[in-house]
């Protein structure tokens, strides 16, 4: 806002272009117009929000563990922990904002190498077994361990996503049987992904999924 004291202004109100004359007390005002907000509601553009809605809850649900890996992958970066994990899952994500492949969610990045053929599956005695190709092409992998994060879905509710370290699964050893029962309880359907961890440097492999389990299929 502007005050006018001198010049055309004076005998003027109303609007000029985008500016407004107006007068308060004797005295004449000059302000430009408020530029109109045009929200637009695309197809596109509503997909899109959907999308982008989709993704901010299930960040939000993410654990701490998981959120300190996006948080890392960004230092000394312009991005954040959550504007990285969005880039890397908004394709997976339909237009009403769900996942469209559960096998393909991103919940990690790292730079440890991928296990290959790796699945998780119940036994008949109600444990679980995580197996995969234990040949390693980097030697100090070895001893890598296992942090499976388990995706806990039931309709109606917002997914449980949590990390649980499994400190005795080295990766040479090419399988885990675990005791699920003490870490997890079962209501719906449980999807699970795994994360190759180095015990030194705290580096990590990209998520991997593992396979979905259900309580109807443990003892």
């Amino acid at each position: 806002m502007a005050i006018v004291e001198t010049g055309i202004f004076q005998k003027m109100r109303g609007k000029l272009g985008n500016l407004v004359v107006y007068e308060v007390n004797g005295q004449k005002r000059l302000r430009t117009k408020p530029q109109e907000y045009n929200d637009r509601k695309s197809p596109e553009q509503l997909a899109h929000r959907s999308k982008v809605r989709g993704i901010a809850a299930l960040y939000k649900h993410l654990d701490a563990p998981l959120r300190f890996y996006w948080k890392e992958l960004t230092q000394g970066t312009t991005m954040n922990g959550y504007n990285l994990f969005l880039s890397m899952n908004i394709h997976n994500l339909n237009e009403e904002g769900k996942i469209k492949d559960i096998s393909r969610l991103c919940l990690c990045k790292g730079g440890q190498s991928l296990p290959c053929q790796a699945r998780a599956f119940w036994r008949e005695d109600g444990m679980v077994e995580i197996t995969w190709d234990s040949a390693a092409p980097i030697a100090n992998e070895r001893f890598d361990y296992m942090e499976v994060v388990t995706c806990l879905h039931q309709e109606g509710q917002a997914d449980e996503i949590t990390t649980i370290p499994l400190y005795d699964s080295e990766r040479q050893k090419g399988s885990y049987l675990w005791d699920i029962s003490k870490d997890v309880e079962i209501k719906g359907s449980l999807y699970l992904y795994g994360i190759f961890k180095d015990r030194v440097t705290g580096e990590v492999s990209d998520s991997f999924f593992l396979g979905c389990l259900d309580n109807a299929n443990g003892k």
